[in-house]
């Protein structure tokens, strides 16, 4: 694994230390922060390794079983905060700024390409809206929260930045799991895809699109030299950088336990199982099917 080059995303996030799920009447369950919960601040390099496993393992449940998403999701999120689709999907990156918001026509969650700017923010704002943006016209304003401030959460970040972190943000369930889904399968594309087969005749499975989305790379200078400064605008940018970085490693340290089908983080480039005990019981049956 580049260890260099992970340690380098030294952006921190916020998560806050309590969530809870609510529902719109008649319609979705989002997750948002409790109302007394407090903002916590992490560095996504102390914890990218088990974040992206989290992340791929709520995308494979979401396609498989369904059942277990909802609660790994809530625990995901008390882990490591919202993923910012509010900020993740739009390509125009001053989205509060613009009357208008703008979305690929073949975004993840199948939404309009072309939002009004108030009714795209009731999407991610659907309880308490004007808890949090005043409109007067064209105009928007961002009310300053008395006891978390955005720049007391994210020090000095711009409205775009920040706006994931109010503590009146709420995600749908169902979206996170969207795109989690989305990024398991272009994991399993890129861990089962055969480079010996022509190029002509590749089936890339998405892959040749996968890119991580809005972000920047800055030089930061240290202490003796300079080293590169990854900035992302929501958590979701973050984890598909972590996943592009993993999958381009020719070590390919996040490999599926041969035995259970566990996701793991190779130590080693020989690694096939996640514990000694997967490996000692895939011996076993390997025993079984000679001696039969």
């Amino acid at each position: 694994m580049n260890k260099d080059l992970v340690t380098e995303f030294s952006t921190e996030w916020i998560k806050y230390s309590e969530y809870t799920t609510k529902k719109v009447p008649f319609g979705d369950e989002y997750i948002v922060p409790k109302k007394n919960s407090k903002p916590i601040k992490y560095t996504i390099s102390e914890v990218a390794d088990q974040m992206i496993m989290d992340y791929i393992n709520i995308g494979k449940a979401f396609e498989f079983e369904k059942y277990k998403v909802k609660d790994m999701i809530i625990e995901f999120v008390n882990n490591y905060g919202l993923i910012g689709i509010i900020s993740y999907m739009p390509l125009n990156f001053n989205y509060i700024s613009s009357e208008k918001i703008f979305l690929n026509s073949n975004n993840d969650l199948g939404m309009e390409e072309i939002w009004d700017r108030k009714e795209y923010l009731e999407y991610f704002f659907p309880f308490d809206l004007k808890e949090k943006f005043k409109f007067k016209g064209n105009d928007i304003t961002t009310i300053r929260d008395e006891e978390t401030t955005d720049e007391e959460v994210f020090w000095g970040g711009s409205r775009e930045f920040s706006i994931p972190f109010s503590k009146y943000y709420a995600e749908k369930i169902e979206d996170i799991g969207i795109i989690a889904n989305r990024v398991y399968n272009q994991f399993i594309g890129a861990y089962t895809f055969d480079f010996e087969t022509p190029y002509i005749e590749r089936n890339f499975k998405g892959l040749d699109f996968f890119k991580a989305r809005n972000i920047t790379i800055n030089a930061k200078a240290g202490n003796t030299h300079f080293s590169l400064q990854w900035v992302f605008n929501s958590l979701a940018s973050a984890l598909d950088t972590i996943l592009l970085v993993k999958i381009c490693d020719k070590n390919q340290p996040l490999r599926i336990c041969k035995h259970c089908g566990k996701l793991f983080i190779a130590e080693n480039v020989r690694a096939e199982y996640d514990t000694p005990q997967c490996r000692n019981q895939a011996n076993v049956y390997k025993s079984r099917e000679k001696n039969k």
